[in-house]
């Protein structure tokens, strides 16, 4: 009995380390931890910032749908300011605040476009009312008030019958990490727990540094 709680200790210690050695694994690892601690009420809502074409950073809130082996996944408006800028230049950053948790996660790296097969597939799953939102919206020109976009929502809502077919507007971006920075126990006054992972070929070099 002893032996096999011994082997059972080892096995969780070898697993925790995988995870802490592993930046992907780490990330979801935070995020759910953070949705445990705020019992299932947090959405990932993550700070991008792009470049525009003067040279400037722009940064804007995206909500990060998922986030695994092939980079943290987000949609936005093919006319939108933000696909403007990573047509012209996909180096990209994005910041996360898990504010229960006390912790941050930065990542840095290249946008890469998603198929348009998937970009339907996650099209399908958002509620109507949303979809209606996003097809109202072109991104361009001055409004004195939003009641002429409200009332090209309703009229939509009556005229499409059914399902809402994909628009060529809705585009799907994945920001494939070079570099993810963790900062843990972040407390006013005390020093934050620091570690960057760069992307070495296909494998990550993990460092804490001094924050």
């Amino acid at each position: 009995m002893k032996k096999f709680c011994l082997f059972l200790g080892v096995m969780i210690l070898s697993q925790l380390s995988a995870v802490e050695n592993n930046p992907v694994q780490k990330v979801k690892k935070w995020i759910d931890e953070e949705k445990l601690d705020l019992e299932n009420q947090f959405h990932t809502f993550v700070t991008l910032a792009t470049v525009n074409e003067q040279n400037h950073p722009t940064t804007r809130l995206v909500e990060l749908i998922s986030f695994n082996e092939m980079g943290g996944l987000f949609f936005t408006h093919g006319k939108s300011g933000k696909v403007a800028h990573l047509e012209k230049n996909p180096n990209a950053a994005m910041n996360l605040w898990l504010s229960s948790t006390h912790r941050q996660i930065t990542m840095e790296g290249k946008v890469l476009p998603i198929s348009r097969q998937e970009a339907e597939m996650y099209w399908k799953r958002m509620p109507r009312n949303m979809q209606l939102t996003f097809l109202v919206s072109n991104h361009k020109g001055k409004i004195d008030s939003l009641d002429p976009l409200r009332a090209e929502k309703r009229k939509l809502d009556k005229e499409i019958d059914g399902e809402i077919p994909l628009p060529d507007v809705f585009v799907g971006f994945r920001l494939v990490p070079e570099k993810i920075t963790f900062f843990d126990e972040i407390h006013f006054g005390d020093f934050a727990d620091k570690e960057i992972a760069y992307r070495d070929d296909e494998s990550w070099i993990m460092q804490r540094l001094q924050p």
